[in-house]
């Protein structure tokens, strides 16, 4: 039984801003809605694409973001080793909310 691969029309940015068309439609079901991107540049787009939601940003709702790093500490890896072995993969989670802080 062979896991596959689910890929959205759009890739992560067209997944999260099929979610953001959703939240408004159930902002007062859900608190918080939130996704995991690979890609930063994804991030970019849609922190713009959460300023559009009426409701999210400014002093109504709140938007949080948090960078996820894996791989060795820095501070624990000479110099000679630094290159071979430090190679550190970053995620970026992005919240949202449309409850006031």
């Amino acid at each position: 039984n062979k896991c596959k691969k689910v890929e959205e029309p759009g890739g992560e940015i067209g997944f999260v801003t099929a979610i953001m068309n959703d939240s408004q439609y159930f902002r007062h079901h859900v608190k918080w809605y939130s996704s995991l991107m690979a890609k930063k540049t994804s991030l970019t787009v849609i922190l713009q694409r959460l300023q559009t939601l009426d409701g999210v940003w400014g002093n109504r709702g709140q938007v949080r973001i948090v960078e996820f790093r894996q791989g060795n500490r820095e501070d624990n890896i000479d110099d000679s080793e630094r290159n071979k072995t430090y190679n550190p993969r970053s995620r970026w989670g992005v919240a949202w909310t449309y409850e006031r802080a």
